[in-house]
């Protein structure tokens, strides 16, 4: 799914909430729409269980919540309709969707999906367009850090993240080169060849310029956190 295209090629944003008790608990659906009411405020809209198209950019982008400096992952995904973009922070459920991106062909249409499980936690992967199964994770977890434990003042137990954080962060990084605006424009050529085979069929070469050599007017057609600002 995409968004409707204008001149400026509108862009229609969208959040994965992390956590179940945010998102839409009925449905079991975790991505939803992020709009402006009639006040101009930011607010949710409409809930869907995944989106598709090709991946054309992936970046991190800093904001800031309630005084703190946070990072967001941004993902543009683009398609005949539109651009989507969708924004989600480093959780448990966006660890499993970069160990799938990880192992995916970004070249190829996929559909990127959010959910809440039996278990009542979030889930996120990722597919390639059509695919009954989700791409498999490229990291088994035993071999991801795992957090740091350590007392509290009091004599309590804790874990520490920052490193589990810090090596999601760094696996996102590696994926983003392979997000390019060509992974779209690739299909685009694809869409436009098949026009011009299209139109080779409405405007046949005339007989007499046709030998039983001529291969003219012929195509080769095998070429956790959820503190989001909004």
């Amino acid at each position: 799914m995409g968004a409707n295209k204008s001149s400026n090629e509108s862009v229609r944003y969208f959040k994965l909430i992390a956590k179940a008790e945010k998102a839409n608990t009925e449905e079991r659906l975790a991505i939803v729409e992020v709009v402006k009411n009639s006040k101009k405020e930011y607010e949710h809209g409409e809930w869907f269980g995944s989106l598709s198209g090709f991946i054309t950019n992936l970046e991190i982008k800093s904001f800031e919540f309630e005084g703190e400096k946070k990072e967001k992952f941004v993902m543009l995904i683009e398609d005949a309709d539109g651009v989507c973009q969708l924004e989600f922070t480093n959780s448990i459920a966006a660890q499993g969707l970069i160990n799938a991106m990880l192992a995916t062909d970004l070249t190829k249409e996929v559909e990127v999906s959010a959910w809440i499980g039996k278990s009542g936690y979030v889930g996120a992967g990722i597919k390639y367009k059509g695919d009954k199964d989700g791409v498999k994770w490229a990291l088994d977890l035993k071999d991801c850090p795992k957090p740091t434990p350590y007392k509290l003042p009091s004599g309590k137990d804790a874990t520490d993240n920052a490193n589990v954080l810090e090596f999601w962060r760094g696996k996102f990084l590696s994926i983003v080169p392979k997000a390019v605006k060509e992974n779209f424009s690739g299909e685009r050529k694809q869409v436009e060849e098949k026009e011009k085979f299209a139109g080779y069929k409405q405007n046949p070469i005339p007989k007499q310029q046709q030998s039983s050599n001529n291969t003219q007017g012929t195509v080769n057609q095998d070429n956790e956190p959820d503190d989001l600002p909004f």
